[in-house]
């Protein structure tokens, strides 16, 4: 059972149907007092809330009345038109587990709540994209196969399908790790993260301390791909 909030009606019903379409029992709600009355009577699933209710910021108030109601165990989703990365932020570090923008895509629905309902097999074929995931191995920190965009300096920039707010260890697999360092992947820590809106995508920014050889790895694999960039540009 997921629990929505969110004081427009009809959007509500749009939601509704979505979530019903990837095997999700819901249940709606328009108004804060109704939406916590639910979850002291029983406790749901997921809840997916709107940020800005009847009252601007009202659902920044209502996600921390939720964590004193039922504390951080419960994943709860936080819907919003305005993806402002200091609102982001902002959500993360009070509570919410994930980031929504409106208007709504099923599909990127979908690759969100595929993270929290890895064995829905609705939401394995309403998307084939990868998702980060829990693992055992990892002590709980998040392990991501990484899309590296760019590097500057000791810094790295990633495109995820997910938010990760500042502070963050992140776990980054994938080509990059194996052909720079040799390895299956790295740890980092998270800089910041900021919305690309037209790929509904965000682009995250991490580092590390560096040991000298992973220094000298780095520059190595910049200097290769340097000259295989510059072999293709003359072919």
């Amino acid at each position: 059972m997921i629990y929505t909030l969110d004081d427009d009606e009809s959007f509500n019903m749009i939601l509704k149907k979505a979530l019903q379409n990837f095997g999700f029992e819901v249940k709606t709600h328009t108004s804060s007092e109704k939406f916590i009355s639910s979850i002291k009577e029983k406790t749901p699933e997921m809840c997916i809330i709107d940020l800005n209710l009847n009252i601007m910021g009202e659902g920044f108030t209502m996600l921390m009345a939720m964590r004193k109601v039922i504390g951080d165990k419960l994943p709860v989703i936080v819907m919003s038109k305005r993806s402002d990365n200091i609102d982001v932020k902002k959500v993360m570090e009070i509570g919410a587990d994930d980031f929504l923008p409106k208007p709504l895509d099923d599909r990127y629905l979908a690759l969100k709540l595929q993270h929290f309902f890895p064995n829905n097999d609705d939401l394995k074929r309403a998307t084939i994209s990868t998702f980060p995931v829990l693992q055992s191995h990892t002590e709980g920190m998040l392990c991501h196969p990484g899309s590296l965009k760019r590097i500057e300096g000791h810094r790295f920039e990633f495109l995820f399908d997910h938010y990760y707010p500042q502070g963050t260890d992140l776990k980054i697999s994938g080509e990059f790790a194996t052909s720079m360092f040799g390895k299956d992947s790295m740890v980092f820590r998270v800089i910041e993260t900021i919305q690309d809106v037209e790929s509904k995508s965000y682009i995250t920014t991490v580092s590390r301390e560096f040991s000298r050889e992973e220094f000298y790895a780095i520059k190595r694999w910049l200097l290769a791909n340097l000259k295989m960039k510059q072999g293709s540009d003359n072919a």
